[in-house]
């Protein structure tokens, strides 16, 4: 596994429209097959209802490394919406809407989000992980 581009998520990550990625085991070839799937959109959708039964199948998962997870990077944010326009001492500074400012460093997975023109008036700085994570908070802070 790419240490540095993935991760593996733990149990309280994973709400409806989790994006993640999938695998059963190696396949013929002795190669790992990932598959991107979104948690309440698939395959997974029969287990939702029953939460103790989807709980134990996700943590089965998890602790066979079964499934992990993109970090946060720059095509997560373009999805988003965002468009680059620096990039300086390994940020990502995107311009997100017009409005607002966005910007991420990967090393650290730190996140700034302050109106255009005025970096003085922070909407957010904390720490993102995933891109399920920043949809939720664009979405927290009105920006989509």
């Amino acid at each position: 596994m790419e240490n540095n581009k993935y991760y593996i998520p733990t149990l309280e990550e994973f709400c409806i429209g989790f994006e993640f990625e999938i695998t059963n085991d190696e396949d013929e070839t002795n190669e790992t097959s990932w598959f991107k799937t979104i948690f309440g959109t698939g395959i997974d959708t029969h287990i939702i209802c029953s939460q103790e039964y989807w709980q134990q199948y996700i943590e089965d998962y998890i602790n066979k490394k079964y499934i992990r997870v993109k970090y946060l990077d720059q095509q997560d944010i373009e999805e988003c919406g965002g468009k680059r326009y620096n990039d300086v001492n390994e940020t990502i500074d995107m311009n997100h809407i017009g409005r607002f400012t966005l910007t991420y460093i990967p090393r650290t997975k730190n996140m700034h989000i302050c109106y255009s023109g005025d970096s003085n008036i922070i909407k957010f700085n904390g720490t993102i992980k995933n891109k399920t994570e920043l949809k939720k908070l664009l979405k927290q802070l009105n920006i989509v």
